[in-house]
């Protein structure tokens, strides 16, 4: 019998799931000669859809209305010459943010990304970090050893995949500087969504489980395979015991 996989994540409230029949077989010249021409191309475009996806899911695992968006950037003084110097300080960055809360008994948990390809080329830092009600003081004032533009957001002020699409943007629009580069960068206390790989018989529809309302649903057929997609979001009420929230696999 013939299979597709399909791959489910679970991550918080949010369930998303892939399920795609790669072609096998012999194709016709032409429709080899197209996966040769724009295979590097494609692959491109999936590895930003995938590393957007990965963050999206990440965001909806670790982060609530009530957490915040940070972006900081340097006095003229203070700017970097090169992006390792300005991770180097970004480090710095949080791990002060860290001592002070450990000081308090809290943790911190945060996505990072560091930019400076677009607008004015400046280097500067996105972070979204778990609030604890008595942030904005610490953090403009460590900040203040780099700089003094520091613009703090409720992380409500966008939903998590508006997030996930900001904070990819500029790899997607102007590229890596070096292969391999990672696109951002996440706490190792940081909870990852449950996922789950299974077999199912060839044909059969991705249906969204109960208790959950559809947010997206979309099918895509082209020379690689057939996919289809579905998200869809846990019923404010609904009740289910075989849900799996997010696992945590690292220690800050």
């Amino acid at each position: 019998m013939l299979t597709e996989k399909r791959v489910i994540f679970q991550a918080g409230r949010m369930w998303y799931a892939k399920q795609y029949l790669p072609l096998r077989g012999a194709a016709p010249s032409s429709q080899r000669r197209e996966r040769r021409d724009y295979s590097t191309q494609i692959r491109n475009v999936i590895n930003f859809r995938t590393s957007k996806e990965k963050l999206w899911l990440l965001l909806e695992c670790n982060f609530g209305p009530d957490d915040l968006y940070v972006s900081v950037s340097y006095r003229d003084e203070n700017l970097p010459k090169t992006k390792d110097r300005a991770e180097r300080n970004l480090t710095w960055f949080i791990r002060a943010l860290r001592t002070e809360r450990a000081a308090k008994g809290q943790d911190l948990v945060y996505i990072r990304v560091t930019e400076g390809l677009h607008g004015d080329h400046r280097l500067h830092h996105h972070l979204i970090i778990n609030a604890t009600g008595d942030d904005y003081k610490t953090i403009r004032q460590l900040w203040s050893k780099f700089g003094d533009s520091v613009k703090i957001y409720p992380y409500k002020c966008k939903s998590p995949y508006e997030h996930a699409e900001y904070l990819t943007k500029e790899p997607k629009e102007k590229g890596r500087r070096k292969v391999g580069e990672r696109m951002w960068r996440i706490s190792r206390n940081a909870k990852r969504p449950v996922v789950t790989t299974v077999d199912v018989p060839q044909g059969e529809e991705l249906l969204v489980p109960p208790g959950y309302v559809e947010m997206e649903s979309r099918n895509k057929d082209n020379t690689f395979g057939r996919f289809q997609y579905k998200a869809a979001i846990l019923k404010p009420d609904a009740e289910n015991p075989n849900l799996g929230q997010c696992i945590i696999i690292g220690k800050a």
